[in-house]
């Protein structure tokens, strides 16, 4: 991530059908637990809107424009959820947790 740049997250090996949310925290890893799920990030934790998985099992979210607040040196920390609906029935998978340092 550059200052003043762009960002773009792609998706592979996702269950076709279901719905991402890119979940990012500016205060640390975690974990931090909710009642389905354990986020390796730290409150506060902030969240970008759902975007729908294709038939392929991937999606792109982006390019993001970076915020102007976010300067070189700052680290954020970002998670996915991804969120699987079989019927009446839903179930939450994370991606790993990436460190990001912006330059």
């Amino acid at each position: 991530m550059l200052e003043g740049g762009s960002v773009t997250f792609s998706y592979f090996g996702c269950e076709p059908g279901s719905i991402m949310v890119l979940c990012y925290s500016l205060a640390g890893p975690g974990p931090t637990s909710f009642t389905n799920i354990t986020l390796d990030l730290s409150p506060p934790i902030g969240s970008r809107p759902p975007l729908q998985i294709n038939s392929y099992g991937t999606a792109q979210l982006g390019p993001l424009p970076i915020p102007s607040n976010i300067i070189v040196g700052d680290q954020l920390w970002f998670q996915g959820v991804q969120v699987s609906l079989f019927g009446s029935a839903s179930y939450f998978t994370t991606t790993n947790m990436i460190p990001v340092t912006v330059q």
